[in-house]
């Protein structure tokens, strides 16, 4: 008695389905990765483009924009803080760039999806500071700066926010 054998046992084919769903897993898993340094590089472009125009601004007015936004006391300035419902989010650079640019998103804590700028006019007019959060760490603090508390952004804790200032 000979058997005509044609198909695939289910052994077979639980053997390519586990397979064929670790393959996929490794790859979400390294896509994810890739999305999250993506976006830290745009909030480093972005930070470098808003430098840029801040810099276009000191030539032409020997000083960095002051803002109207909302006055800090833990800092003592005027805080601008960039999200995704606000364009404008420092006044003054109008027609300096179009808009500025905003955080791209993707935090576990959507409250660090901003940007931060504050001119430092009333101990310093020719300086300023920039505040982005990088999604994979270490946080880069070129200002010196250490741990911060910006108002109610993280429920107003303590943290190290990626800093520039001028160069």
């Amino acid at each position: 008695m000979l058997k005509n054998k044609k198909g695939f046992t289910l052994i077979e084919l639980l053997f390519v389905i586990a397979i064929i769903g670790l393959l996929s897993t490794l790859a979400i898993i390294s896509l994810r990765s890739a999305r999250i340094e993506a976006r830290d590089a745009k909030r480093r472009a972005d930070i470098a483009t808003l430098q840029s125009g801040l810099n276009v601004y000191f030539d032409q007015n020997d000083k960095y924009p002051s803002n109207g936004c909302v006055w800090d006391p833990l800092f003592g300035a005027f805080l601008c803080i960039a999200d995704q419902a606000t364009p404008w989010w420092v006044p003054d650079l109008r027609g300096y760039m179009s808009p500025p640019p905003a955080d791209p998103g993707g935090h576990q804590d959507p409250t660090f999806d901003v940007y931060i700028y504050f001119p430092s006019e009333l101990a310093d007019p020719k300086s300023y500071n920039l505040l982005f959060m990088l999604e994979k760490g270490p946080q880069e603090d070129n200002c010196g700066l250490g741990p911060v508390r910006i108002g109610g952004i993280a429920g107003g804790s303590f943290n190290l926010w990626s800093t520039r200032c001028p160069d």
